[in-house]
């Protein structure tokens, strides 16, 4: 797995193939019975061949690839959105000999671009670029949805636009083997043949859900790694300085928002005397998904002693932090040994994968999947309904009869998924009966006098949680366009309002290739550096030199009504409007979108259920307009 040290470079152009295949032309010699005794014997052409063939196979190979080469694949969609141009691209960036072993697909860098099929091929030449970061768990697949509509908007408006999703490298890990020989089959089991079962694919058996020592190198994988990478792909889509800062629009959804403040306030060449390299200045505007875009929004650096004292504690905290979980490989990526593991990040591919080819069908997957302590657990804290239930495990969860949409449904629905920043809108329940879940928290604590409205939305209660209560009566489900379901005993749990999200190709966005939807070895060193927020100046902290960067460049910030972060952000701001009265987080010139939950944001449908177009991507696409346009 150790990468071979670069000892020559071979000079190589961009490669543009499609996933059909690449076509190569080899100049053929001259057959011909009359040969030119001018020209070298046949043994001697047959030798310099030889020469050229072994020249070839050691340029090609990994240890002579260019720095900056790059790839770029048309992706064929199972469902192509019209007008727009898909493609997959790969840069070649090694990382730092200093990393260690890694496997060599981590050491190039990859996002998803999205372009106007009648617009210019040259990113350079587009009108308008927008870059994002996804949120935590997610990579380039989870902005599909929204990609696809600002580039068709964008259109519409008379501009050509380009839209780059763009997934931390530790993506580089996925084994994707498996989920795309079940996509060309058409065929969910294939996927959890291998994954669980030792079915050898193409010479290939999966390797396990890695861990540890196995993954030590994402220690080096980092926020400041990450946005280095980012710098990376931006500098070589728009080499020049002044395009990007006209034109390249930067943010991202959760998570990514955070590492878009960090992105703009550093320093690239770590010159406090020059500010040309500063991330600020390759971005003409920032925006925000149900997050903020700021690097000091405290403004700690304005404030000696207390901000002395609390980035103190922010870098003592990532270092100790650090030290115990990363640098001694416990847990170089998230996992929490249940619930939040690559494991689980895995299995909603495939319920995405059975949710998209067979969505009507019965689900046998809760039947295929093994026991093990991760799957038990996590599959019982989704689907259980009380705490009797989730304790005693009867019924059994995996005992109920689900259609694949349904299941995918229980899993991922704001209405039944327990995580409510992993919820989105996709539609309700169907068939059997359902009712009000107690566990892992009772929804009424939203109803209750005073501290309901403030606990509601920090515990994620503001929207009803149901699940099945009969196991035995197939459960169905109904599209976010469909009429909602009730409660067994006829209370309204959800309304067309409060559904965004088409479930059938959301399903589509969870598998298709060659991206990931889901991240599924999240660096726990990214996770830690967002103590970058409380202004620690020291250490890896050193060149996030331009604290004021947010309010250096129009910036808007939209925000999900129903997310838990909404609430957080309505707790924290009048603390933060005090501390720093000049640049708060953003709310007060926030949008907020009525029934969106977190997920939402980026994966509402084109049309709502009050027959407009969806209005994220919209507004998107006019901040983008208004800011580039002069």
């Amino acid at each position: 797995m150790k990468r071979i040290a670069s000892a020559a470079v071979v000079r190589r152009s961009p490669v543009f193939i499609t996933l059909e295949g690449v076509s190569m032309s080899l100049q053929h010699h001259s057959t011909s019975p009359h040969r030119d005794r001018s020209r070298p014997s046949r043994w001697m052409s047959s030798l310099l061949l030889l020469v050229g063939f072994a020249w070839l196979a050691l340029s090609g190979s990994a240890s002579a690839t260019e720095i900056g080469t790059r790839k770029e694949i048309v992706v064929k969609s199972l469902n192509p959105a019209p007008g727009v141009i898909q493609t997959f691209v790969s840069l070649y960036a090694p990382l730092p000999a200093s990393v260690g072993a890694h496997p060599e697909a981590c050491d190039w860098i990859t996002y998803m671009r999205y372009r106007d099929a009648k617009g210019p091929s040259a990113s350079s030449d587009a009108d308008i670029v927008y870059t994002a970061q996804p949120g935590l768990r997610s990579g380039a697949m989870a902005y599909d949805t929204l990609a696809r509509q600002v580039v068709q908007k964008a259109a519409a408006a008379g501009k050509h636009a380009e839209f780059w999703t763009t997934p931390r490298r530790t993506v580089c890990l996925v084994d994707r083997t498996g989920l795309d020989a079940a996509a060309a089959q058409r065929d969910y089991h294939v996927a959890v043949d291998y994954y669980y079962k030792g079915k050898i694919i193409d010479g290939k058996k999966f390797a396990g859900f890695l861990s540890g020592s196995q993954i030590g190198f994402l220690k080096y994988i980092d926020a400041v790694q990450i946005i280095k990478d980012w710098h990376f792909i931006m500098t070589e889509g728009l080499p020049d300085p002044k395009v990007r800062a006209s034109k390249l629009i930067c943010g991202g959804h959760s998570m990514g928002a955070l590492i878009t403040g960090m992105f703009i306030g550093w320093d690239f060449d770590g010159n406090p005397a020059t500010n040309d390299d500063a991330g600020y200045k390759n971005c003409r505007a920032y925006f925000a998904h149900d997050s903020m875009v700021s690097t000091d929004p405290a403004a700690l650096e304005q404030k000696p002693i207390l901000g002395g004292i609390v980035g103190a504690i922010g870098n003592m905290l990532n270092t100790s932090a650090g030290a115990v979980l990363v640098d001694s490989e416990l847990m170089p990526a998230l996992n929490t040994g249940v619930v939040l593991t690559p494991e689980t990040w895995f299995i909603y591919s495939i319920i995405g994968m059975a949710a998209y080819f067979e969505p009507d069908a019965e689900s046998d997957l809760l039947r295929q999947l093994p026991h093990n302590l991760n799957l038990d657990i996590t599959l019982k804290v989704f689907l259980s309904n009380t705490y009797l239930q989730f304790v005693t495990g009867i019924p059994d969860v995996r005992s109920f009869r689900y259609t694949n949409a349904a299941l995918l449904g229980a899993l991922l629905d704001n209405n039944t998924q327990v995580i409510s920043l992993m919820g989105a809108g996709l539609g309700s329940f169907g068939g059997g009966p359902v009712a009000e879940k107690t566990f892992p928290i009772p929804s009424q604590i939203g109803d209750l006098p005073l501290v309901g409205p403030l606990l509601g939305p920090l515990l994620g209660t503001t929207t009803r949680k149901v699940g099945p209560i009969n196991p035995f009566v197939l459960t169905t489900w109904r599209g976010y366009q469909q009429i909602p379901g009730r409660t067994w005993y006829g209370t309204n749990y959800t309304s067309p309002d409060d559904e965004r999200v088409d479930f059938h190709d959301y399903a589509r966005t969870m598998f298709e290739g060659p991206a990931t939807h889901a991240d599924a070895y999240i660096s726990m060193g990214m996770i830690l550096d967002v103590l970058y927020l409380v202004g620690p100046q020291h250490g890896k902290f050193e060149n996030l030199r331009y604290r004021d960067a947010a309010t250096l460049r129009p910036r808007t910030v939209m925000i999900a009504e129903k997310s838990m972060v909404n609430a957080g952000f309505k707790l924290s701001d009048p603390l933060l409007s005090i501390l720093n009265p000049d640049n708060p987080i953003g709310l007060d010139d926030a949008v907020t979108f009525p029934g969106y939950n977190h997920l939402d944001m980026t994966g509402a449908s084109p049309i709502q259920n009050d027959g407009q177009p969806e209005r994220v991507s919209t507004h998107l696409v006019q901040f983008g307009i208004a800011n580039t346009s002069h």
